[in-house]
């Protein structure tokens, strides 16, 4: 199980930020494709983080949630998902 303390050694986990300080961030790097997760506010046990992401002259939050088998995915759950085997 992903525990928050691993995440503190990435670039992109900024850990209990607001959302606002997040948005700010990414919108100061300047480019599509910047991003941070953060925990989440509001998304409770099974949304534990957001992804917060500029694109196209604007920021997205995404909630990241827990899957039942311990994986995470973006967004709400769809009944077809694909699960990635992408590691590390």
């Amino acid at each position: 199980m992903l525990q928050t303390d691993e995440l503190g050694r990435h670039p992109w986990y900024v850990g209990d930020v607001s959302r606002q300080s997040a948005e700010s961030l990414v919108r100061s790097k300047g480019f599509d494709g910047a991003f941070v997760v953060r925990l989440s506010q509001k998304g409770g046990v099974s949304n534990p983080f957001t992804l917060t992401l500029a694109f196209t002259s604007r920021v997205y939050n995404l909630h990241i949630r827990r899957r039942p088998d311990d994986k995470f995915a973006i967004g709400k759950e769809k009944p077809d998902e694909i699960v990635s085997l992408w590691h590390e």
